[in-house]
């Protein structure tokens, strides 16, 4: 068994399964795609979900370019 302990919350977590995914990168990109300060966190389940759930809704909220306004 193996236990990691989450960069956010600080609990601990098992971690049997390895095709889950539990890391993130952050980091800051400039208009080049140059990545600085890249730093990897890792996130027990209950955290990944919620920034999984962050990131789909803020997908969904989006409005798409090249969408037709005159509908």
């Amino acid at each position: 068994m193996i236990a990691l302990k989450c960069d956010n919350c600080g609990r601990y977590f098992d971690f049997d399964d390895l095709k889950s995914k539990n890391f993130i990168r952050v980091g800051h990109m400039d208009d080049c795609a140059n990545l600085y300060n890249s730093e990897s966190m890792t996130l027990c389940p209950a955290c990944m979900a919620a920034i999984t759930k962050a990131l789909e809704d803020r997908k969904r909220r989006s409005v798409d370019p090249m969408e037709d306004d005159l509908k």
